[in-house]
């Protein structure tokens, strides 16, 4: 569960991701994010509609303007194709085999 910033390409990931709107979540959108975020689980759940989570993660910080903590924009978040994701794991999990 990554995104990017489309203009400077700093990724964040879920656990960063949430330390933002925390504050903001409790006040003002709680009552108006959580039938969202229902809808956004049971549709996770179902079969065949990977990236969902992804997809939500970049709704919520270009909606709620959260920016990017490398380029300072808001509204640069899109999602990292999941090959892309997995591409990146292999490869840092190969350095780390060939360090030791």
């Amino acid at each position: 569960m990554i995104m990017k910033c489309r203009d400077c390409n700093r990724k964040m990931s879920l656990t960063e991701l949430t330390t933002y709107p925390v504050a903001y979540f409790l006040k003002l959108v709680a009552p108006a994010l959580i039938p969202r975020v229902i809808a956004a689980i049971a549709h996770a759940l179902l079969p065949g509609t990977k990236g969902v989570i992804d997809e939500s993660m970049v709704g919520f910080a270009n909606n709620f303007l959260i920016s990017c903590p490398k380029c300072k924009k808001t509204e640069c978040w899109d999602p990292v194709a999941e090959l892309e994701a997995e591409g990146s794991r292999t490869k840092n999990l190969h350095n780390s085999q060939t360090e030791h």
